[in-house]
């Protein structure tokens, strides 16, 4: 406050920067629990730093950490006009966007999340449950179809959409695995999978990867 209160002066010579004093305070009252101050600080220095990163990029913790998934994508859609490198940007809003029932646009975010980074856990895992809600809206499609010829027809075709989707998944969390060995969501996963398609040996394969953790 000292520092804020008195722009002229100076630390070890340094020049007193009030766009990093403001959101270092927002960053003190953040972890006070002054969750509101924090934000209405931040939504005031904003005005006098409009296209500050340090400041949007510390509103989008504070929206994180609180679960503020609205205000945070919000932001990172803007954020993510000029700042396309950041990775971590497109797994989160992967995220809410799976979450908000945006498949199309969570895919999206992931595969650009990927595009950076190539190992990313969080968008690995993220594509992989992508194609397994795919593979869920198949077998949702499925519901109510007759019997007759153009049916069948029709179903098969639909169970194949779905199997790809499935082997789409399969690919995701394999490769999940092999940068988190033994991980128990990713393994429950697949047993899923493995089991929807009827493959009771790879159900029983991966029951033993359980068990040895």
């Amino acid at each position: 406050d000292v520092l804020i209160q008195n722009p002229q002066l100076k630390i070890a010579n340094k020049v007193n920067n009030q766009e990093t004093n403001l959101v270092k305070k927002s960053e003190y009252l953040n972890n006070l629990g002054n969750v509101e101050k924090a934000l209405s600080l931040l939504d005031s220095v904003e005005k006098v730093f409009p296209a500050s990163l340090p400041i949007k990029k510390k509103k989008l913790q504070i929206y994180t950490e609180v679960n503020d998934d609205d205000s945070a994508l919000e932001l990172l859609e803007e954020l993510t006009k000029t700042v396309t490198d950041d990775v971590r940007y497109y797994v989160i809003m992967g995220r809410i966007y799976n979450n908000k029932g945006f498949s199309k646009k969570s895919y999206d975010a992931y595969t650009k999340a990927l595009q950076i980074d190539d190992k990313n856990k969080l968008a690995i895992f993220g594509l992989g449950a992508y194609y397994i809600n795919r593979s869920n809206e198949y077998v949702n499609s499925l519901n109510g179809v007759g019997n007759s010829a153009s049916d069948q027809v029709a179903k098969a075709g639909t169970v194949e959409q779905q199997h790809k989707n499935f082997d789409k998944a399969i690919y995701y969390f394999n490769q999940y695995l092999e940068l988190e060995p033994g991980d128990r969501s990713a393994l429950n996963a697949l047993k899923k999978i493995y089991k929807a398609k009827g493959d009771e040996a790879m159900v029983e394969e991966i029951n033993k990867k359980l068990l040895e953790g």
